[in-house]
């Protein structure tokens, strides 16, 4: 067999210098490829969109106001000026009033928003749940939310309303408290007669129950006896007036008293 030369030598050396080059430069490329189809998935869309929520379910004591809302945020930039309407069911008792109204937009500095609205009731709005269904659009995509407002109440009369009695001599009520939807809470009474008896005159008016009734859903129903002496002689009005712990509402019942 030949002995290679030396420069035959220094070639083959070269030559597999170069096939181990190649080798890792196809590995690294490989490896390149492989990695990029892990960060970079094909398919991957963002379609512009956004959420709504709206508040918790809430309950107002009719004759009171409460409070409800919806927030909505954008999805994958969808931004523009939010329009909005409601709708109320069933449509009789309850009504919405927004306290401040401004142009709502979402943007990149702003892509959430809220919007309120108070809850007005009367004395006289029917108890029950009412269903609340907020309409949003942004752009060309509208979604809907329902929120549920519970309508509590409670009510004070007074029995008899007309009262007369000799001048000197007490006349006495019951007064009456009825709880209904699920109504909870202390009251307190205050009392005012009109006209002021003047000053040669007395009145000696007992609050039916110093402390406070409570209602509950279990104890709907507490009444009390009112006892009052008016002098002098004349046709007064007594009214007591019912205020709950939390503050609202205020309710009254009115007595017609004669002292002859």
């Amino acid at each position: 067999m030949r002995k290679l030369s030396e420069d035959e030598r220094r070639l083959g050396v070269i030559s597999m210098r170069g096939l181990s080059l190649a080798a890792m430069l196809v590995s690294i490329s490989v490896l390149f490829l492989v990695t990029s189809s892990v960060i970079l998935p094909a398919g991957a869309q963002c379609t512009p969109d956004f959420t709504l929520s709206g508040s918790a379910s809430s309950t107002v004591t009719a004759g009171a106001m409460g409070h409800v809302g919806f927030t909505v945020t954008s999805v994958c930039g969808l931004y523009g000026t939010v329009f909005y309407h409601n709708s109320i069911t069933p449509s009789n008792g309850i009504g919405l009033h927004q306290p401040t109204y401004h142009p709502v937009v979402l943007s990149s500095t702003h892509p959430s928003a809220g919007v309120s609205y108070q809850v007005i009731t009367t004395p006289t709005t029917p108890v029950g749940t009412y269903t609340i269904t907020f309409t949003v659009t942004v752009q060309q995509v509208t979604h809907t939310v329902t929120v549920t407002v519970n309508v509590n109440a409670y009510t004070i009369s007074a029995s008899p309303s007309t009262l007369s009695a000799p001048l000197g001599q007490p006349v006495q009520a019951t007064i009456t408290l009825t709880g209904s939807g699920g109504y909870t809470g202390t009251i307190y009474y205050s009392i005012s007669i009109s006209p002021n008896p003047p000053a040669v005159g007395t009145d000696s008016c007992f609050n039916p129950v110093p402390g406070g009734p409570t209602l509950t859903p279990s104890s709907t129903t507490a009444t009390s006896q009112w006892t009052c002496t008016i002098t002098p002689k004349g046709t007064y009005t007594v009214t007591i007036t019912a205020t709950p712990l939390n503050g609202a509402p205020d309710l009254s019942t009115t007595i017609t008293v004669k002292v002859t």
